[in-house]
């Protein structure tokens, strides 16, 4: 089953050894297979849960879609109130919208937090979108993210600082957005980017920042 087939397939967490690339206890990855979506953590075993019945399909987009199949991992800084069950990253990549306050990706007020993609191969970012949470309220906390593409996995804020560590620009938004299941656009410029990781960051140091995204997609 191709988990990027948005259908109306019920899907399913299960827990799951942690890979050795990630050893940080407080880096959240889930790791994705063709038909689960698992959640891995350093220090807890995640029951095995069912996705509830408030989702709704989006409409898919146009355009060169990468299958959500061609993910391999999902991980991110921090998981609000350590609910990966409700919060974590893989919701994120569902192929669905939460329209209630659980099921979407949701990080706590820190500096800089980020969301990280990573492909089973190298593969050709033109455009990534990026679907607001339920709420007009909620909008304004979606400004000043950055998404990056390159070869380089993010595993601590200390790599966003370290220039050698830093993979390449693909785009910013500014914001805020301002609207509920707004969907957000970065385009690569001036040129699509290749790269085995997708970040997407809040490079705003200033202050504690939430990063919520209800959706990702990524184009080719």
């Amino acid at each position: 089953m191709d988990i990027g087939n948005r259908s109306k397939t019920v899907r399913r967490k299960t827990s799951h050894p942690t890979p050795p690339a990630f050893h940080n206890k407080n880096i959240f990855v889930s790791k994705l297979t063709t038909t689960t979506i698992s959640i891995i953590t350093t220090t807890n075993t995640i029951p095995t849960t069912t996705l509830g019945k408030h989702k709704r399909l989006p409409v898919t987009p146009n355009g060169n879609l990468i299958s959500k199949s061609a993910f391999l991992n999902v991980s991110a800084s921090s998981v609000h109130r350590n609910r990966w069950n409700q919060y974590g990253p893989q919701w994120a990549v569902d192929g669905q919208l939460s329209r209630t306050f659980l099921y979407f990706y949701h990080s706590i007020p820190e500096r800089m937090p980020w969301f990280q993609i990573e492909f089973r191969h190298p593969q050709l970012v033109s455009k990534v979108e990026m679907t607001t949470r339920e709420r007009e309220f909620y909008g304004h906390r979606f400004r000043n993210v950055t998404a990056r593409v390159g070869a380089m996995a993010l595993v601590r804020v200390a790599d966003l600082k370290a220039e050698e560590r830093k993979n390449e620009v693909c785009g910013t938004f500014s914001g805020p957005s301002g609207r509920s299941f707004a969907v957000e656009t970065i385009a690569c410029q001036p040129h699509a980017i290749r790269g085995k990781y997708l970040q997407i960051v809040m490079e705003d140091e200033g202050e504690d920042r939430l990063l919520e995204i209800n959706e990702i997609d990524v184009f080719s």
